[in-house]
């Protein structure tokens, strides 16, 4: 379980409560007709957002059988290139992490542990392949995985577009989209003779000036027991500068994955 929380923060832990102050809840509808994945995933993909920085302030519920933790968090973004998240409790700074494409690095200030690695190390553990554009697109509300639009089947399930792999593999992922834009509601992912399972829901989205971000994300992770994670977004600026500062302090101790 200390693993998968671990995991919990590198992957998801991340984010987000109201919106910011050119920000106003986009619209969304139901589906009603059944849509080929061709149209939805490329009506998606009109969704992803052209920036170069993004700067998000919010807040964080963590919950698992043991623990109830709410959280401050800024995360920062350079578009395909860094992710640096900081957590906070009570304002007090626990816990910081920076994600780039090569490698992910996490330090916590409360048990003075620090874990540094490629994403290797993280796929051995988790069973799939991992990358950095999957924990961005998380973060901004895009599908972690796109596959050819000819790999999956759709339909219509509680008023959303729902597409299923046609093929069984050992991870499974299956998305499902509102009608009017396309924007993805949730994502499921389970792994095929095992109990796990993540469920990553988008409840809102909203429209800060041109680009079209969550509001909430909620994160749902079962295996043997359950955590989750509900992130709620309070204010974001994109294309301002970062000030980008990590650095594991020295008296931190390694944790093996």
């Amino acid at each position: 379980m200390k693993k998968t929380a671990i995991l919990l923060f590198i992957f998801i832990g991340l984010l987000g409560c109201k919106s910011g102050k050119n920000a106003f809840i986009w619209n969304e509808s139901a589906a009603k007709n059944v849509k080929t994945s061709l149209f939805i995933l490329n009506e998606h993909a009109k969704n992803a957002q052209n920036f170069e920085t993004a700067i998000i302030k919010g807040t964080a519920t963590y919950i698992s059988d043991s623990q109830n933790q709410d959280l401050g968090m800024d995360v920062q973004i350079e578009k395909d290139k860094q992710i640096l998240i900081n957590l906070r409790v009570k304002g007090f700074p626990v816990a910081k992490a920076l994600i780039t494409p090569d490698k992910i690095s996490y330090y916590s200030r409360l048990n003075n542990r620090f874990f540094e690695g490629d994403y290797a190390v993280l796929t051995r553990i988790l069973g799939q392949e991992l990358h950095y554009n999957q924990l961005q697109n998380l973060l901004l509300g895009q599908v972690l995985d796109s596959k050819s639009e000819d790999q999956f089947i759709t339909s219509i399930e509680n008023g959303l577009h729902k597409l299923s792999p046609i093929e069984l593999e050992k991870i499974q992922a299956t998305y499902y989209f509102e009608d009017k834009n396309s924007l993805l509601k949730k994502e499921e992912i389970t792994e095929a003779d095992t109990d796990r399972k993540l469920t990553i829901t988008y409840p809102k989205h909203q429209k800060i000036n041109d680009y079209i971000v969550p509001e909430q994300i909620h994160i749902l992770a079962e295996q043997i027991s359950t955590i989750s994670l509900n992130l709620y977004y309070k204010k974001i600026t994109f294309n301002e500068p970062l000030a980008i500062k990590y650095k594991i302090p020295s008296d931190s101790k390694r944790i093996d994955l």
